[in-house]
């Protein structure tokens, strides 16, 4: 029997992402043929959960305190740690990094890339977007921008198009390649 071929029935473009240590993210497809991506925030584990196509269904939390593990107070992190949040907050509550670890091991059968149409999860201000917030802002109103702005941002666009980067959005902006790996 031929090799089932995977054709997504969304017309919607589709970006890879890939399991990140740095920032505690877990990403792969369960059991159930779903796709999951999991990391931690200041006070809880996260599961984004994925159809096979990529669309958002939904989110799971786990409050931390109600696990007993430690709370991570972001506004009391010093800006000289010389990390984006999401790693600071693995190596500063271990605990929850390896609480992630485990609940993501209950779900994913094996870690890999999954594929995720672009989406928001607001209550966490988690996503995926096609472009970084200072490149949209530039395309909503291009005549805020002087000329020389104005040619700038559209070079670092096309750049941008053409390398086919996406961002996601987790206490920040993280840019990402084609191939799904962090890059900033």
């Amino acid at each position: 029997m031929p090799p089932k071929i995977f054709v997504p029935t969304s017309t919607q473009k589709r970006h890879p992402l890939q399991p990140n240590r740095q920032h505690g993210w877990h990403t792969g497809t369960g059991k159930d043929g779903n796709q999951y991506f999991l990391g931690m925030d200041a006070d809880a584990a996260i599961c984004l959960r994925f159809t096979p196509e990529g669309n958002f269904e939904g989110a799971e939390m786990r409050c931390f305190a109600t696990e007993g593990i430690p709370v991570i107070d972001l506004d009391g992190i010093s800006t000289d740690i010389g990390h984006t949040i999401p790693a600071t907050i693995v190596e500063l509550n271990p605990a929850g990094s390896d609480y992630v670890a485990r609940w993501a091991s209950e779900l994913i059968e094996k870690e890999h890339a999954v594929h995720l149409i672009e989406f928001e999860f607001p209550e966490r201000k988690i996503g995926v977007r096609q472009m970084p917030a200072e490149y949209q802002a530039f395309l909503e109103s291009p005549w805020a921008y002087d000329e020389e702005e104005r040619f700038g941002f559209a070079v670092r666009i096309s750049r941008w198009r053409e390398t086919d980067r996406f961002v996601v959005h987790w206490h920040g902006e993280h840019w990402c390649a084609k191939d799904g790996l962090v890059h900033s």
